[in-house]
């Protein structure tokens, strides 16, 4: 991140991929100040440094308020940035003069616009975003969800799933499941170039699965590249049931793109894709690294289902 004023020309160099990730860099160096009382609207002026990061700020979060409005990764800025963003608020309710954070030759009237439209997007997240966005603790959803490991389940195994062995390598997710900061556990971010692709793809293309797929080979299974993960419990949750956390091995960005149509009311998020079962031995990691890995993911992730 530049230490200087963005530019329009870097801030159209940010991809959407990433936006939130610029924003929560920004949002915790002015976390440091406001919790050590360094950044006081009642006690102005601020430094130099300060006016550089509310400015950058404010212009990531119009980026993303007008042109990634769908982010799932927005409610994260939510519920990691609360202090900054009720002091954006109090900026935008004029609590304090826009004059003290002005800089160049920028307006109070053109940062008000833009401090109009975040705080209206990030409300809107707020109230009906969020709700569609975090699913409350436990497993009991999954009941509806077949997977092969669990008898409970075959009642709903799809149709489209052959009669002999192949059908105990695919399960059932919803698509309300695929979301990349509670339930869908990633260990790659999304990149700038797979991302927007996918956007574009129709629920068809996102959804396709090869059953026919040569599951004992390695190469085949990368080339045909079906949404593969495996399922693993939170705290607490029913074990006659799959568990409600997913781990990806392949197809995150087909997911945030599948996730992404439900924030739209595009598709309902209780829609179930197949997904291609993997195991730990699967990852790049030893069994005990990817399992400690894996649980402390899930204690942050279980948190704010709780706190839902």
């Amino acid at each position: 991140m530049p230490r200087g004023p963005l530019t329009e020309k870097e801030l159209q160099r940010i991809g959407s991929a990433n936006l939130v990730e610029y924003i929560l860099l920004e949002v915790r160096e002015l976390e440091k100040d406001l919790h050590d009382n360094k950044l006081d609207l009642m006690d102005p002026p601020f430094s130099s440094e300060q006016k550089i990061r509310i400015n950058n700020l404010i212009r990531l979060l119009y980026l993303l308020s007008s042109r990634s409005p769908h982010d799932p990764l927005t409610g994260k800025i939510i519920l990691e940035a609360k202090t900054v963003l009720d002091f954006i608020q109090k900026l935008q309710q004029k609590k304090a003069d826009l004059a003290l954070i002005l800089l160049g030759k920028e307006s109070s009237k053109n940062i008000n616009i833009l401090l109009d439209v975040i705080v209206q997007h990030l409300e809107h997240w707020r109230q009906k975003m969020l709700p569609k966005v975090i699913l409350p603790p436990g497993n009991r959803h999954l009941a509806l969800c077949y997977h092969p490991e669990f008898a409970v389940t075959y009642k709903h195994r799809p149709s489209i799933l052959p009669d002999d062995y192949r059908s105990n390598f695919f399960f059932e997710a919803m698509i309300k499941e695929f979301c990349p900061f509670t339930t869908l556990i990633c260990f790659h971010p999304f990149s700038e170039l797979q991302s927007p692709f996918q956007e574009r793809r129709s629920l068809a293309e996102l959804t396709k699965v090869d059953l026919d797929v040569e599951l004992r080979n390695t190469v085949a299974i990368e080339q045909v590249d079906n949404l593969r993960a495996f399922r693993i419990y939170g705290p607490g949750e029913n074990m006659k049931l799959p568990g409600s956390y997913l781990l990806v091995k392949g197809g995150h960005h087909r997911m945030r793109a599948l996730f992404m149509k439900y924030l739209k009311g595009e598709v309902d998020g209780n829609l179930k894709v197949l997904i291609q079962s993997v195991t730990p031995d699967n990852f790049p990691l030893s069994k005990g690294d990817l399992l400690a890995f894996v649980k402390d993911e899930i204690r942050t992730r279980t948190i704010i289902r709780e706190q839902a």
